[in-house]
This record gives structure tokens, C-alpha cells and sequence, in this order.
């Protein structure tokens, strides 16, 4: 989390002093006032100091990407900048990810068992349906209409198949569980 937020103040420091290299480029900087000189810290590193010109942040991007982790080159004109941390994720934050990942998953499945049971009873009315109505055939006389099961008949295909689909999703969910749990020991 730490190197999320980390991430997203360097990029916003670092977007705005790209900016500040394409605007150099356009609109000379040359003879503009400083209107102030600010400090700026990096993970606790104090880094070179920023200036405001014409209500902009210029930083020096060179040092503020070597106080994050990042190394810097500057190609034709482009300056590139590439993650050199190499340290491993923070633990907690690794187990706190992980745990979640376990809490979504046992959601999913308690939603998938609910589900289930909702086609369980789909399945349940579509047999009762199809014994009747094979029932009611059965004693119907040839004068009378014979009653159609097909669309009985397609409904309980559905539910079984849509049963069975969910608990392949819930027998991964499960082994994939298992997995995370193993992880966190």
C-alpha cells in the first residue's frame, strides 16, 4: 500500500516535471522569475529544491527519480525513467493482499452456493412438471390434447449444467483457498 501511494506522489512530482521539460521546450523559461524555491522530501530523503515559476513546480527530475528507486536516461530528447527497486513487497501488505484474496473468495462462494440452491429448486419443479404432465398423458384418452414437456425438459438441461458449472467455480475457489492458506503459514 506504502508503495502504492509512494508511486502515485512520485509520478504526479515526476509528470509535472516532464511537463515542465515539454513546456521548456516551447515556452522559454529563460528571464522568468522564481517566485519561490520549495524543499521536497522523498521517503524521508531530503531531495534538490523546487522552483515556482509563473505558478508552476519545476523539479530536477534526475534527483527526484534516484530518491524514489527509479534510474533515469534521457534518449533523443525523451527522458525515460525504469523501476530499479529490487526490494521484496512489504510482508504485511502481502499478507493483509492475501487475505483479502481468501475473504473474496469464500464470498464467491457462499454467492455460488446460493445460487445453486436456487437452481436446485428450478430442477426440483421441472421434474415434478415433467412427472405430471407425462403423468396426465399417460391417462388422457386419444380425443385428448397431449401436454408438452420440452420446454420443462430444457429448463432442467440449464439448471443441471449451470449447477454443474458452479461448482467447478466453487471446487477452484476452494483448491485456490488452500493454495493462499498454504502461502500465508
Amino acid at each position: 500500500m506504502k508503495k502504492i501511494v509512494y508511486s502515485a506522489i512520485v509520478g504526479a512530482l515526476l509528470l509535472g516535471s516532464l511537463t515542465a521539460v515539454a513546456s521548456a521546450a516551447t515556452n522559454s523559461l529563460i528571464g522568468k522569475k522564481v517566485q519561490n524555491v520549495i524543499g521536497v522530501t522523498v521517503n524521508g530523503k531530503s531531495v534538490k529544491d523546487a522552483v515556482i515559476i509563473d505558478g508552476t513546480t519545476y523539479a530536477p527530475v534526475r534527483s527526484f527519480s534516484e530518491a524514489a528507486g527509479y534510474s533515469l536516461t534521457i534518449e533523443g530528447g525523451t527522458v525515460k525513467m525504469a523501476s530499479s527497486d529490487t526490494q521484496s513487497e512489504d510482508p504485511i501488505a502481502k499478507e493483509l493482499q492475501t487475505k483479502y484474496k481468501i475473504d473474496t473468495l469464500q464470498r464467491n462462494i457462499s454467492t455460488w452456493k446460493v445460487m445453486i440452491e436456487g437452481h436446485n429448486e428450478t430442477v426440483k419443479q421441472s421434474e415434478s412438471f415433467i412427472a405430471e404432465t407425462k403423468a396426465w398423458n399417460e391417462k388422457a384418452g386419444k380425443d385428448d390434447p397431449k401436454l408438452d414437456t420440452s420446454g420443462a425438459e430444457e429448463k432442467l438441461k440449464k439448471a443441471q449444467a449451470d449447477i454443474a458449472e458452479l461448482q467447478a467455480k466453487i471446487d477452484a475457489a476452494n483448491a485456490e483457498i488452500e493454495q493462499l492458506q498454504a502461502e500465508l503459514k
